[in-house]
């Protein structure tokens, strides 16, 4: 997967058309959904092709604490519609990332 595009396309083919319905739509006129797209669209990323990568360090501190890998999950619900232990499995998603490290 390359972009947003590509995840999108591999989550409707994967999900149930009920979940992909539930996530891929937003509320009211979907206006916040519109608005967070068009503000992802202003970021971009540079391309670094041909660096000497064998010694990165993805590490960065968050409120004091170091983490080795920075993702972040935003607090979401409904997550039983993609997997059947729901929140559940993406507790463990980000416990296990930590604990791998």
């Amino acid at each position: 997967m390359f972009s947003l595009s590509d995840f999108e396309q591999f989550a409707q083919q994967s999900l149930s058309s009920d979940a992909w319905s539930y996530y891929s739509s937003g509320a009211g006129l979907q206006q916040t959904m519109k608005d967070n797209e068009a503000a992802f669209l202003r970021y971009r990323l540079r391309p670094r092709v041909l660096r000497d990568v064998s010694a990165a360090d993805t590490r960065t501190s968050i409120l004091g604490n170091t983490i080795d890998f920075p993702v972040c999950v935003g607090v979401t619900a409904m997550h039983k519609l993609a997997h059947d232990d729901g929140e559940l499995a993406t507790a463990r998603g980000i416990v296990m990332n930590q604990i791998s490290k």
